[in-house]
Parts: C-alpha cells; structure tokens; sequence
C-alpha cells in the first residue's frame, strides 16, 4: 500500500468518526503543520479536502480500483 492509499484510508476512518476537515488534517499531517498552513485559501486545507472526498468516493465503491492495484 502506497503513501496515499494509507492517508486516504486515514482520512476515511476520521471522516465515519466525525471528525471535522481540520481534524482530518491534523490526523494526516501533524499539528504544527496544521497550526502553520491552514487557512481559507491554503493549499493545505484544499489537499485536505480532495483526500476527503477520494476517500468518500473509495467507500461508495471506487475501492476495487484500488484493490485491483495490489
């Protein structure tokens, strides 16, 4: 499993569990990360926000892609 299948499972698990995008976040990459970058127009909260969304998509059915990877 790559980097970005591990985040995005992550953030899926975060998601199911209530957590806000910033939490997400946080979960992802680190509190000091977080605490510097994110911001209305940061391009860490928009990259947050695109693996929250392929991670949604991976739930409704987008996972056998990603199992057909292995």
């Amino acid at each position: 499993m790559g980097d970005e299948d591990e985040e995005l499972l992550k953030a899926l698990d975060a998601v199911n569990a209530g957590k806000s995008p910033r939490e997400v976040a946080i979960e992802l990459y680190g509190a000091d990360e977080v605490a510097e970058n994110w911001y209305s127009d940061g391009g860490l909260r928009a990259k947050t926000r695109r693996r929250i969304a392929k991670a949604v998509r991976l739930m409704k059915g987008g996972y056998r892609k990603l199992a057909a990877r292995q």
